[in-house]
């Protein structure tokens, strides 16, 4: 590649100059090359799986862990690690969608007759769990799913109290 400036003083203060004072050769080469690598790069894969950028780091810490301490990196182990990682980040996302979707319906909508909050409940609770089957990648994404479903009853046992609450402060105004 040529070089981006001719001026000597200009090159020491590159991070200081406009793209549009390059030198049009050298800006030509960069789209090139970018444009080069963006066509033939591939995804990293691990067991078929493609990897993201948060199972990617997991993947590079385990590596650079494993030959920090003197040992060769067990590519099983690591596979193992990222998927529960990844399995606990879209369960974490899971409830994060649950918690929404109930927030964005019974915003200020307490309190609701039992089977219109079971509904709502119902509604969300598929999003939630097709949003983990969809992304969570392992043989041990089973775990997860139980601990996503006891964590979504739960919060549902907590929203129906919270309804119920409601229901009898309402009650109380009324009678007063």
């Amino acid at each position: 590649m040529v070089r981006p400036l001719i001026n000597e003083e200009n090159l020491q203060n590159l991070d200081k100059i406009g793209l549009d004072q390059l030198r049009p050769e050298f800006s030509r080469q960069v789209i090139s090359l970018r444009r080069q690598i963006l066509n033939n790069i591939k995804p990293k894969t691990m067991n078929n799986k493609n990897l993201n950028g948060c199972m990617f780091t997991e993947l590079i810490k385990s590596y650079v862990g494993a030959i920090n301490d003197g040992a060769v990196p067990n590519i099983e182990n690591t596979w193992s690690l990222i998927c529960k990682t990844e399995c606990r980040r879209v369960m974490q996302s899971a409830i994060d969608t649950y918690d929404s979707l109930q927030k964005d319906v019974l915003n200020h909508k307490l309190p609701l007759p039992v089977e219109e909050l079971k509904n709502y409940h119902i509604i969300a609770k598929q999003r939630a769990i097709g949003l983990f089957k969809r992304k969570a990648i392992g043989d041990s994404h089973d775990e997860y799913l139980k601990d996503l479903s006891k964590e979504i009853k739960l919060k549902y046992f907590n929203l129906k109290l919270e309804n119920e609450r409601e229901f009898n402060v309402n009650i109380s105004l009324e009678v007063n």
